[in-house]
């Protein structure tokens, strides 16, 4: 029956959230067979669900490490789909963009990158014909098909195109993360550590905006690693800008001289330190540097604040709030 169907794919998500992915596959393999015999029966009631199962199931093989099972799996899950929605856009073009996007992801898996491209390429514009017509329901899955572009480009060494990618799909999410962080914050901080990633590959400066609208979400501390770093961004900036009172500029000196005593954080200090000393070239402050994002979202947010006044205050009240101060009074400064 087809309720049998239903349980058994209801039963493969619970062992896999219980993390036995094993049982999940077994459970999901159950139901592709059933779903092929009811669609050879009946194709136009039940391919739909046979669709379904073998998306399911190129995810769960995925999982297990039975790539070229997985490849196959999601590949007739695509065909079933794609003439699904020749038949009825409406109704299984959302299906078919996801399909999509996941036979990119298989490929990529394999390494086919150059088809993997294809397929994550197809997934986006499917996805932005979706969203244009219904925002609200598919802003997120573009920006998670951008993302899944941005890998791809990434693994072909196309970091600038990769960079531009992860920033696309930050930008349509940060909406949707200010309304629901809870929901999206942590999809806008995927993208953005991506973002950042793949700037530093390319050898680009980051969108200094972009990266500030993100950190200033509604729970900003989503990435504790930075939040910590605040009070010791908002002294560099004060001692780079020539503001600093004589113990806070030693306090700098010496915070950045144990910082590089330990490897994780050697090398933003020594940018940091570049900053401090004058350096305000983007590229020379990250010469031969192994920056990661936490690092590069740092060392961006204090040159930005060198530079810019009104970056600065948002760098201060960004601190005020961690250390639960509250909004600074309107026209008020502080150094």
């Amino acid at each position: 029956t087809p309720q049998r169907g239903r349980i058994l794919l209801g039963l493969a998500k619970v062992r896999r959230d219980l993390g036995r992915p094993r049982e999940a596959l077994q459970a999901t393999q159950q139901a592709v067979e059933h779903y092929r015999k009811l669609a050879q029966a009946n194709p136009q009631a039940f391919l739909p669900d046979l669709a379904t199962s073998l998306n399911n199931l190129g995810v769960m093989l995925s999982e297990v490490g039975r790539r070229e099972e997985a490849l196959a799996a999601t590949k007739e899950a695509v065909e079933i789909r794609r003439k699904l929605a020749q038949a009825n856009p409406q109704a299984f073009l959302p299906d078919l963009a996801g399909s999509i996007n996941n036979l990119g992801n298989r490929l990529s898996e394999l390494g086919r990158r150059e088809e993997a491209l294809q397929a994550t390429q197809q997934a986006v514009e499917l996805y932005q014909k979706l969203a244009q017509a219904n925002p609200q329901a598919f802003l997120p899955y573009l920006a998670m098909s951008l993302g899944a572009h941005g890998t791809v480009l990434r693994g072909l060494g196309r970091y600038a195109e990769a960079a531009d990618a992860f920033a696309e799909g930050l930008r349509t999410i940060l909406p949707l993360s200010r309304a629901l962080p809870a929901a999206f914050g942590a999809l806008a901080i995927s993208l953005l550590q991506d973002y950042l990633r793949a700037c530093q590959e390319a050898g680009q400066e980051p969108d200094g905006a972009l990266l500030e609208e993100t950190l200033q979400l509604p729970g900003a501390s989503i990435m504790p690693a930075l939040a910590a770093l605040l009070p010791l961004l908002a002294a560099v900036v004060a001692a780079a800008r020539g503001d600093a009172e004589p113990e806070v500029a030693s306090g700098v000196k010496d915070a950045l001289a144990r910082m590089r005593e330990e490897a994780h954080w050697r090398a933003l200090a020594e940018a940091l330190g570049r900053l401090v000393a004058g350096e305000r070239d983007p590229a020379a402050l990250r010469q031969g540097l192994a920056l990661d994002e936490v690092d590069e979202a740092a060392l961006s947010l204090a040159e930005r604040a060198v530079r810019d006044e009104q970056i600065l205050a948002q760098l201060l009240e960004m601190l005020r709030g961690l250390r639960g101060e509250g909004p600074a009074a309107h026209g008020a400064s502080g150094t």
